[in-house]
């Protein structure tokens, strides 16, 4: 997939995109985790519904984790 820069997200809504970074911030809500994603061209805010593995996967990140892909609309 392309690799779309964090400034250019507003002209792919609706789209899905993967996205790359590192972690800023994380929220852990009961039922949804709030992930902060950065790199040299923004930041952006990826919402997770807190179900399977994945979520536990996202519980453990640390701050300034990378991320080398987040696939999504």
């Amino acid at each position: 997939m392309k690799y779309i820069a964090i400034c250019e997200l507003s002209k792919y809504i609706g789209e899905t995109v993967t996205l790359q970074g590192w972690v800023h911030a994380l929220r852990d809500q009961k039922h949804v985790q709030f992930l902060i994603l950065r790199n040299r061209t923004g930041s952006v805010q990826v919402v997770h519904e807190k179900t399977g593995a994945l979520a536990e996967r996202v519980s453990a990140l640390t701050r300034e984790s990378a991320i080398c892909s987040s696939e999504g609309c």
